[in-house]
């Protein structure tokens, strides 16, 4: 059985920074559509179904007919433990017809605005846990964000640099 997986980041990468596809299409969101069946053994296997999970706005989870009771929110708990923000959905023959999927606006302002605020969890405040305390306290947080610019002669690859960035945030995640 061969199976060949798309690398989420070069895609999402044409739609945010080739100026002819800029120009014709907006990028409304990341939909992943995975197998309930054969997902879990694939996530073992190759990376890039962790990359589109992690990445995609929307999860449609197939075959939800398929397998035992109790799995589908085994999978949906696993999908949100990496990807807090995904919209997840069971569907059986791939059948969407009750299913929002076009006019998310998931790389509109406000939307990035709420996946930011997501992350605070990472600094101790667990937002699963206290969403309502952290929408209360947004205002007194006190980020200490700062922002650095570059002037640079010749011209930037944003691929490599996007690789670059990754790993290094990888390699320093426990200080980041």
């Amino acid at each position: 059985l061969f199976r060949s997986i798309a690398n989420p980041d070069s895609i999402i990468n044409s739609f945010l920074t080739t100026e002819k596809i800029v120009k014709h299409f907006i990028l409304d969101s990341t939909v992943c559509v995975v197998d309930a069946l054969h997902v879990e053994d694939l996530m073992g296997e190759q990376p890039e179904v962790l990359k589109q999970l992690a990445v995609a706005d929307i999860v449609l989870v197939n075959k939800a007919d398929s397998v035992r009771p109790g799995y589908l929110q085994e999978l949906r708990d696993k999908i949100l433990s990496f990807n807090y923000s995904a919209n997840i959905h069971c569907v059986s023959y791939a059948d969407i017809s009750k299913i929002s999927i076009l006019d998310v606006y998931a790389f509109s302002g406000e939307s990035v605005k709420k996946s930011t605020l997501a992350f605070h969890h990472l600094g101790g405040l667990g937002l699963r846990d206290k969403k309502e305390s952290l929408i209360q306290k947004k205002r007194e947080l006190n980020h200490e964000i700062m922002n650095e610019g570059f002037r640079m002669d010749g011209s930037f690859d944003f691929q490599k640099f996007n690789f670059w960035i990754k790993a290094y945030m990888f390699i320093n995640r426990s200080n980041i």
